[in-house]
């Protein structure tokens, strides 16, 4: 699934890649750490894990292989 994004250099285009579904990974974790925080008070990091790989989908990538997709979409906190 490729991504938009700026190119070095200037302009843009579109990757695909670990590199590029790191940001959004990092950004649905850090979501998932705030809901945690605010209803325990604290972020255990198993808990952590559970909320982001636990709640992926493949729903949307129904044809893709195991191996390029890994645990399939992470999916936001919904309230």
């Amino acid at each position: 699934m490729d991504v938009y994004s700026a190119r070095s250099g200037g302009g843009y285009t579109t990757m695909s890649g670990t590199s590029m579904a790191a940001p959004h990974v990092t950004g649905v974790a850090a979501l998932w750490a705030e809901r945690r925080l605010q209803r325990e008070g604290v972020v255990r990091l198993d808990r952590l894990d559970l909320n982001v790989r636990g709640k992926a989908t493949r729903e949307r990538i129904p044809a893709a292989n195991h191996f390029d997709v890994g645990e399939g979409l992470v999916t936001a906190p919904r309230d």
